[in-house]
C-alpha cells in the first residue's frame, strides 16, 4: 500500500473515532502544557538565582590578588594600570568595574557590626545591584564621595540614620589599625534583607585615601552571557599576569551545585510525566485496537499485510501524540504569556525578603527545552503505540473476524 494511501487512512481513522481521540488529545495537551509551564517556571528560578549572584558585585569572571579571597585585606591587592584599564575598555567597555574591598567594623552609638566597605566608581556599576537599588538622601555620585551608603537593614540593627555619625575601624593597607569617623549619607533598599546588612559602599578614590593606599582588591567583569566562556578566562589572565582569575561558579559552589539541582530537578520531573503519559498511552491505545480487531480483521482479509496495520496503528498514535503536543506548548506558551513572564510574591515581601529571596520570580520559556519536549514526546508516541499495534496483529484472521 503507498504511504501516502496510509497516511490519509490513518487520518480519517483519527475522526473516526473522534470522542475517544479527543480524550486522549486533552490529557495530553494538558500533560505538556504542565511541563511547558514548569520547565518556564524552572528555568526562571535558574536565571534568577544565577542573575542574584552575578549582579552581586560578583560578576561572572572576578580578578583578584592571590590569598585575597582566603584573607581579604587592603594591602593583598593590585595597582591597576593605564595600560590594563586600555585592554579592558577595548574588551569589554562598559561592563568591568575595579573596587576596594575589605571587611570592617561599623560603629554607632548604641551598635556596632562587622561589614564590608566597598569603594566603587558609580559609572562602573550601571550591571550590578547597586545601580537597580531605591534610596534614601544621597548616593555614591563619584569616586571621590566621602560619605557613605548603606543599607536599610544595618541601619535597623545599628539603630542609627541618615545624617547620623558611624565610626570606621579595620586595617590600612599596611595591615596597620584605623579608625575613622564618618557621615552617613544615604540608605538603600534592596532585594533581600542579606546585602542591606552586608555591603556598605563609599568612593574609591575616598577609601584608597583613608586606608593610606593605591592599590583595588578586585576587577569584576559582567557579561551578556553567564556561561563559562575560556576565551574570557585566557583573555582576562593574559591581562592580569600573575593574578588569580575566577569564574562565578568557582566563587559561588552552593548556588552553583543548586543551579545544577534545578537543572536535574527539570529533566527528573519531565521524565515522570513523559512515562506517565507514555503508560497512558499504551493503555488508551491497547483499548482501542481491542474494538477495532475485527475491523483490523476484515482489512487483512482484503489484502493488507501484518506490516501496514502495524503502520496505521503507529502512525494514527503519531498524530495524536503531535496534535497533543502542539496544542500542549501552545497552552503553555499561553500560560506564561497570561502571566507577564513572571509571578509577583508582593503579598509576601517580607517573608522573601528574610530568606533573601527576590519578590518576583521570573518565567522563561527556553526554546531549546521546546524542541527536546516536541522531539522526545512524538518518539515516546511512537515506541508507546508498539504494544497496541503488536496486539493488533497478534490474532489469526478467524479469530478476529469472529470477534
Amino acid at each position: 500500500m503507498p504511504f501516502t494511501l496510509l497516511v490519509r487512512l490513518s487520518y480519517r481513522n483519527l475522526f473516526r473515532h473522534a470522542r475517544r481521540n479527543l480524550i486522549l488529545l486533552v490529557s495530553i495537551a494538558v500533560a505538556i502544557a504542565g511541563v511547558v509551564f514548569l520547565n518556564a517556571l524552572l528555568r526562571g528560578m535558574q536565571a534568577d538565582l544565577v542573575r542574584s549572584v552575578r549582579i552581586n558585585l560578583t560578576g561572572d569572571y572576578r580578578v583578584t590578588a592571590p590569598g585575597y579571597l582566603e584573607d581579604p585585606q587592603a594591602g593583598r591587592g593590585f595597582e591597576l594600570t593605564p595600560q590594563q584599564i586600555g585592554q579592558l575598555e577595548a574588551l569589554w567597555p562598559g561592563s568591568w568595574s575595579a573596587r576596594l574591598v575589605v571587611p570592617i567594623v561599623i560603629s554607632s552609638e548604641r551598635k556596632n557590626k562587622g561589614v564590608l566597605l566597598v569603594g566603587i566608581d558609580p559609572v562602573q556599576e550601571a550591571g550590578s545591584f547597586f545601580a537597580e537599588v531605591a534610596l534614601v538622601g544621597e548616593t555614591i555620585a563619584d569616586a571621590h564621595a566621602t560619605r557613605l551608603l548603606v543599607g536599610q537593614e544595618l541601619l535597623t540593627q545599628l539603630r542609627s540614620g541618615v545624617g547620623k555619625r558611624v565610626v570606621l575601624t579595620g586595617q590600612d593597607g599596611n595591615g596597620a589599625a584605623i579608625e575613622r569617623g564618618f557621615t552617613i549619607g544615604g540608605a538603600f533598599d534592596a532585594e533581600g534583607k542579606n546585602l542591606e546588612q552586608q555591603f556598605v559602599f563609599i568612593g574609591r578614590e575616598a577609601m584608597q585615601a583613608f586606608l593610606r593606599t593605591r592599590l583595588v582588591t578586585e576587577v569584576s567583569i559582567l557579561l551578556s552571557d553567564p556561561r563559562h566562556d575560556l576565551r574570557v578566562q585566557n583573555h582576562l589572565h593574559a591581562i592580569f599576569n600573575g593574578l588569580t582569575v575566577t569564574h562565578w561558579r568557582d566563587g559561588n559552589p552552593q548556588t552553583a551545585a543548586l543551579v545544577d539541582m534545578m537543572e536535574f530537578a527539570t529533566l527528573i520531573w519531565f521524565s515522570i510525566v513523559m512515562i506517565a503519559l507514555a503508560f497512558g498511552l499504551v493503555n488508551a491505545l491497547v483499548t482501542a485496537v481491542m474494538e477495532r480487531r475485527r475491523e483490523f480483521g476484515i482489512m487483512r482479509c482484503l489484502g493488507m499485510q501484518r506490516s501496514t496495520v502495524l503502520s496505521q496503528v503507529m502512525l494514527e498514535s503519531f498524530f495524536i501524540m503531535l496534535a497533543g503536543v502542539v496544542l500542549g506548548m501552545a497552552a503553555g506558551w499561553a500560560g506564561v504569556s497570561l502571566t507577564g513572564g513572571e509571578i509577583d510574591l508582593g503579598r509576601f515581601a517580607e517573608g522573601v525578603a528574610i530568606a533573601g529571596l527576590p519578590s518576583v520570580i521570573s518565567l522563561q520559556i527556553d526554546t531549546r527545552d521546546l524542541l527536546s519536549v516536541m522531539l522526545l514526546s512524538c518518539v515516546l508516541g511512537v515506541f508507546a503505540s508498539l504494544v497496541p499495534a503488536w496486539r493488533a496483529n497478534r490474532h489469526s484472521l478467524l479469530q478476529a473476524i469472529a470477534r
